[in-house]
């Protein structure tokens, strides 16, 4: 329980070392007695969700060379969208070099991290309401009673839920954050992990019986994406 609660609600650094809790959610976690994304009642991040949209941003790498310098900068434009997202909370310190002058930047928690997800997947989805959770755990429900046509089914309405006319605009990009985000959501419920475009696959969920490969194609056969896998050793 301790350690689900520092998953939660603990990560916040100055320095890239110490880590602090998020009152505020601690504190209403300790209240209700269950994890809640409480501190994403306060206030709802839409310019934030739609500028990273907009810059083709939908999920961050803990490993990128972030600028000191940058992290003060501020524009109107929110070209910067990195600084932007740790000056208002939802990214802090995961390491820090002030005599070469970079940092490198994370979320904080489970609870920053799943929220932003939230509102991002919903946002390509192009829902105004919070519809991307329902269907996630839906697929974690179905992954773990070994029911692959639901799953095949819940991941073709999250598609189905784009506009007629946005089909033929939407870029690959625009599906590969669909499938991302619902991934990374999914991991809250069972092991998931999406990987890059270097990775071995596009995304591996883990049951506590059963191991699914998923490669995911855009205009392209599921043969092709069968024998992708085959190529890559992920099955036989």
């Amino acid at each position: 329980m301790l350690l689900d609660v520092k998953d939660w609600y603990n990560g916040y650094s100055f320095g890239g070392k110490e880590r602090l809790y998020n009152p505020f959610s601690l504190l209403n976690f300790m209240q209700d007695g269950y994890f809640g994304n409480y501190w994403f009642h306060t206030g709802t991040p839409t310019f934030l969700v739609e500028r990273m949209k907009a810059t083709d941003q939908f999920t961050i790498d803990e490993n990128q060379y972030v600028p000191l310098l940058s992290l003060s900068s501020f524009d109107e434009r929110l070209r910067n969208i990195k600084s932007v997202l740790f000056q208002t909370g939802y990214l802090t310190l995961k390491e820090i070099n002030f005599e070469k002058n970079w940092c490198k930047l994370q979320y904080p928690n489970k609870e920053v991290q799943a929220s932003l997800e939230q509102f991002l997947i919903d946002s390509y989805r192009y829902e105004h309401e919070q519809g991307g959770l329902p269907l996630v755990i839906q697929m974690s429900e179905a992954l773990n009673s070994k029911d692959v046509e639901e799953v095949i089914a819940i991941i073709n309405s999250v598609f189905s839920t784009i506009p007629y006319d946005l089909w033929r605009g939407a870029s690959e990009l625009h599906y590969h954050a669909l499938v991302h985000l619902t991934f990374s959501l999914l991991g809250n419920y069972v092991q998931s992990e999406v990987h890059s475009s270097k990775g071995r696959c596009d995304a591996v969920v883990q049951t506590n019986t059963h191991v699914y490969a998923l490669e995911f194609k855009l205009d392209k056969s599921a043969v092709e994406a069968l024998e992708q896998n085959r190529a890559k050793g992920v099955i036989c």
